[in-house]
């Protein structure tokens, strides 16, 4: 398989995929939805193994179809299931209408399905009533498989050989950007992913930031706590060319990226001693963290 030939390509077993859908099946029958159809592409890799361009959907009492449009080939020696070969979507409605499949509610992903989409697939494809699948597809994902805990162990372990090169590349007169560029190779290296996904209307993410002193205090529109002053307000966000001061504090928020799964972490660095107006916050921060591991469980 030349995908294996060029990289790692630890493809989803497919006893996981058909633990996926039955899951989703069952949490359909309560929620009253007779059909998924899932175009989003994580959606389609989680129950697939594939995200090449197409649709799945899933009938509450029937076996799942894959429809494929664009590579075919790629997706054949990504996922293990059977997927049928399209050329739009009107190919799609002609199998399903053929199945009696398009009868009852259809579940959409209706918190990331833009509005055009949306009453495409229902002029084209066609359905009688619509409810929102999205929140069941999250309750199914919830639950992680031991090849999952796997793919996230990998994660991780990017993770722990950044942050021990960082603070070799952490150094006075170093600007956020150089620091970002050095260790970001280490992680491509490891085979990262290349960036992040989050789910939501413009929701952007970048793989690491770093923050030297005062760019940790900039804010913008993202959804998170760290988000740094970027280089351009047309990607106000990242790391930028502010420079590394001795007894500054140093920031780095990474996410490890591999085979679609995330671990997350952020570590403060210091070249020489922290100043003085600096140590009460991190203190305070440090027993919060402390207390918190004293009835943070498992559940």
């Amino acid at each position: 398989m030349i995908l294996k030939q060029v990289g790692t390509y630890d493809c989803v077993p497919e006893e996981d995929l058909l633990h996926r859908i039955d899951r989703l099946r069952h949490l359909m029958a309560a929620a009253g939805i007779d059909f998924a159809l899932m175009i989003q592409n994580v959606d389609r890799f989680y129950f697939t193994g594939t995200m090449q361009k197409g649709m799945v959907v899933v009938p509450v009492d029937g076996e799942p179809l894959i429809f494929i449009e664009k590579g075919t080939e790629r997706a054949a020696m990504e996922t293990p299931l059977p997927f049928t070969v399209v050329r739009n979507d009107r190919e799609i409605h002609r199998i399903l209408s053929d199945r009696h499949i398009l009868k009852g509610k259809v579940g959409l992903e209706l918190d990331v399905l833009p509005v055009a989409i949306f009453e495409r697939l229902k002029r084209v494809i066609g359905f009688d009533g619509y409810a929102n699948v999205s929140e069941t597809i999250k309750e199914v994902r919830a639950i992680k498989s031991p090849f999952e805990l796997a793919q996230i162990r990998k994660s991780g372990e990017m993770l722990t050989h950044v942050f021990t090169r960082a603070k070799d590349e952490v150094r006075e007169g170093r600007t956020e950007l150089e620091i970002e560029a050095a260790l970001m190779a280490e992680s491509r290296k490891m085979g990262h992913q290349g960036f992040l996904r989050m789910r939501g209307m413009n929701q952007e993410m970048m793989t690491m930031t770093v923050q030297a002193g005062i760019t940790g205090a900039v804010t913008t529109f993202l959804d998170a706590p760290i988000t740094g002053a970027g280089v351009t307000p047309a990607v106000p966000q990242g790391s930028s060319f502010k420079v590394v001061e001795t007894g500054v504090p140093v920031t780095i928020d990474y996410g490890g990226g591999y085979n679609g799964y995330i671990t997350d972490e952020t570590r403060t660095y210091v070249v020489g001693d922290l100043k003085e107006v600096f140590r009460k916050p991190y203190e305070t921060a440090r027993a919060i963290i402390e207390d918190v591991m004293t009835f943070a469980r498992p559940g």
